[in-house]
């Protein structure tokens, strides 16, 4: 049976689905961090997102008060694309199972966006579903694929996870996300509910002011009131500057390792185990049970086999549960399960591109997992997944990465420009001639 599902995970699951970005719970600006930019460094805890440090400015930078990592170095902004109108004013957002009935005032059109003094109400029809209400509608500011995003990342996602650290933050290197896109308001309301509550409703009105008044609605068939839970913000002030962020777009990335069967602890990993460039412990790593009994026949089978093995430990078997997933998150493990020696780094951007003019599938892993969208490199070295070799038509430069039992270990003086997999030497038993 899966965990109880709070409003956040909720919301952000079921309006993902739009391909605006992660849906935040929380999009007020925060009393210690202000208002999200392009180029923040941090992470989502609660449907809030919370500031590390702002990658894009200079360390002396009042954003950057708390400080930066350890030998920061400012990302270069590539250009920054905005539309205005990207969600109309009053416009309702819903989930795929909501359905909207909208109440219209006098000389208004129906079926139109929601406008000042009018209200409209939803009903639902599946296990859980989701609304977003955007008062004067929602810009968009975005950086459309560009390379320096996931170069970054690639490059200085070590240091972001010991600043974590140094904070006394208990983060996983994936929790931590390199903001590349924000769509913004100024007004909003917003619900979320689960399978308890099927069968409900409830309205929501928009003031002259631009103010929300959500109404909850009854059921016949319940003794008790739609258990729908709800915000509406900025709480007590009228239309004012977008700086409400309602969708985050982001990139993010796995440490190597993370697709193989078997893991080192994690009080035992190195900063050596994080970095791309070093060479992999032993090719033959996902076969520990085997290599374990040729060692004791026949010795090492490389040159990284020493006669004391490290710390394993095997994953525990991953209950099923009905719980939301990050769908880049499931690219970033379906890149890591084919090479399981890289520093996978993947976004949003990455994820729409591939289910572009595909319906939303139920899940994102199952998908990946029954299309096996090809894993390309572009000139940077930069992942990109594609459906078909017709997708690619207007990429130049890419190329398939090698097989990673074809490649032999090396150490490359830039790790993004030698983004695949580095492994161990061929093997070479004692006694035997090869």
């Amino acid at each position: 049976m899966g965990r109880y599902l709070n409003p956040a995970e909720i919301y952000a699951s079921e309006l993902v689905r739009l391909r605006y970005g992660h849906p935040l719970w929380c999009p007020e600006p925060t009393e210690d961090d202000g208002e999200i930019k392009i180029g923040d460094v941090g992470y989502i805890s609660g449907g809030t997102f919370h500031r590390l440090f702002n990658a894009a400015c200079e360390e002396g930078n009042a954003i950057n008060n708390k400080g930066v990592p350890e030998g920061f170095i400012p990302l270069e902004m590539p250009h920054v694309y905005t539309q205005p109108e990207l969600v109309e004013a009053g416009e309702a957002l819903c989930s795929q199972s909501t359905r909207q009935n909208k109440l219209y005032a006098k000389g208004e059109v129906p079926l139109g966006p929601l406008s000042a003094g009018a209200g409209c109400s939803f009903t639902w029809s599946g296990k859980r579903g989701a609304v977003a209400l955007l008062g004067d509608g929602g810009e968009q500011q975005r950086v459309v694929r560009s390379a320096a995003f996931p170069k970054y990342i690639y490059d200085h996602h070590l240091s972001w996870h010991k600043l974590a650290g140094k904070r006394n933050l208990d983060l996983r290197v994936e929790d931590i996300v390199l903001v590349s896109g924000c769509v913004k308001t100024s007004s909003w309301a917003l619900a979320a509910y689960n399978d308890r509550t099927a069968g409900n409703g409830f309205s929501i009105s928009l003031s002259a002011n631009g103010l929300f008044t959500f109404s909850p609605g009854y059921t016949t068939e319940k003794e008790h009131h739609a258990g729908v839970q709800h915000r509406e913000g900025p709480k007590g002030r009228p239309l004012g500057p977008k700086d409400q962020c309602v969708f985050v777009q982001y990139y993010k990335c796995l440490p190597k390792g993370f697709g193989r069967t078997r893991i080192r602890r994690p009080e035992n990993l190195k900063e050596s185990d994080m970095r791309e460039h070093v060479p992999d412990q032993c090719f033959c790593a996902p076969f520990d049970s085997v290599r374990r009994w040729f060692r004791n026949h026949f010795g090492n089978c490389c040159c990284c086999c020493g006669d004391e093995e490290p710390e394993v430990e095997e994953k525990p078997a991953q209950p099923q549960m009905s719980e939301p997933e990050d769908p880049v998150v499931s690219v970033l493990q379906y890149i890591a399960q084919k090479y399981p020696t890289t520093v996978a780094v993947a976004g949003h951007s990455d994820l729409y591109s591939l289910l572009h003019g595909v319906n939303w599938p139920e899940s994102v892993s199952a998908y990946l997992a029954e299309k096996q969208p090809k894993i390309l490199l572009d000139a940077s070295g930069a992942h990109l997944l594609v459906q078909d070799t017709e997708d690619i038509q207007d990429i130049a430069n890419v190329r398939e990465p090698p097989s990673p039992r074809s490649v032999r270990a090396q150490e490359s003086p830039s790790p993004w420009k030698a983004h695949a997999p580095t492994l161990g030497r061929p093997m070479k038993a004692r006694g035997l001639k090869v």
